[in-house]
């Protein structure tokens, strides 16, 4: 009986980890993912991301496939994305009158949905009751779309032929232009603010509030949350640069902040905030406080 190789073992651990923490969570119908046990949403932003493990762990088992078992793993991870994006565009689909609408109001009311009932892919709130104009999330979808396209994830995804999501006619306008610095603003003992001022799950935000005027933003300066996800992308930069450096340094601190779950499984938790009785501290001595874990885990 052959043996079974490192890589292949190391797999199979990843594929437990991908199944306790993701896949044991889609919907088998719609193939969509809630935002956690409490807010049973399916946002757009959260589910490409999600699925973007369980892409990568199947072109992984595909390329080192050791026996046919490791086929049919591959083959079942590539499948649970499929069904996850195909409920996505099933939701998008069904809105397809306001796609038509926004290239002509580009008014807030008649932009794409970002969040969606994970069990109907229906819609979950008003055009006007949440900020669905993120076009970031619907960006993100149609990247990763064709990306997984041209990797022989078959979705029936046709509609995407010849798409070039950058285009050739940009101006001025459309190009980004990017501080080479503005890490080190955003950057904490815990990971990295999203933004400066920003006062998501901060103590100081207004649950009941969509937006804040610029004047208002002063509250959260200093407070704002730190986000572990961003160091997880400083590691991927570091192995795709060759940077070994980086990825030790960025590694050692997100072990420091990671929780273990259920069965010791080390776990990513949303973001850290400011203790509410701890505001007037930070404000004084920025990243001094020591702060709590919040928000959905694993994030």
């Amino acid at each position: 009986m052959r043996s079974r190789s490192n890589s292949g073992v190391r797999l199979d651990g990843y594929a437990r980890l991908v199944h306790q923490t993701i896949l044991c969570h889609q919907n088998p119908v719609t193939g969509l993912l809630p935002a956690s046990y409490d807010q049973k949403d399916a946002w757009v932003r959260d589910n490409v991301y999600s699925i973007l493990a369980v892409w990568g762990l199947g072109l992984a088992y595909r390329k080192n496939a050791d026996r046919d078992e490791d086929k049919a793993k591959a083959y079942e991870l590539e499948q649970s994305v499929v069904k996850l994006m195909r409920g996505l565009l099933h939701c998008m689909i069904r809105q397809v009158d306001k796609v038509e609408s926004f290239k002509y109001s580009q008014s807030t009311k008649d932009s794409l949905h970002a969040k969606y009932n994970t069990k109907t892919c229906a819609t979950v709130v008003g055009d006007d009751q949440w900020g669905h104009l993120q076009l970031d999330a619907t960006s993100v979808y149609l990247l990763f779309l064709a990306q997984m396209t041209a990797s022989e994830v078959k979705a029936a995804l046709e509609a995407l032929d010849e798409l070039d999501l950058f285009g050739v006619k940009g101006g001025p306008q459309s190009v980004i232009h990017v501080l080479a610095d503005e890490v080190q603003h955003c950057q904490g003992r815990y990971g990295c603010c999203r933004f400066l001022r920003d006062g998501y799950k901060t103590p100081k935000e207004d649950p009941n509030r969509l937006y804040y005027e610029p004047a208002e933003l002063k509250l959260f300066e200093n407070i704002e949350c730190e986000w572990p996800l961003f160091w997880t992308y400083f590691i991927l930069d570091g192995v795709f640069s060759g940077n070994a450096e980086q990825v030790q340094e960025y590694r050692e601190a997100l072990e420091a902040v990671l929780i273990k779950g259920k069965n010791g499984v080390p776990l990513l938790p949303e973001l850290y905030s400011v203790p509410p009785d701890k505001v007037d501290e930070e404000y004084q001595n920025p990243h001094t406080v020591d702060r709590v874990p919040m928000g959905k885990l694993p994030h």
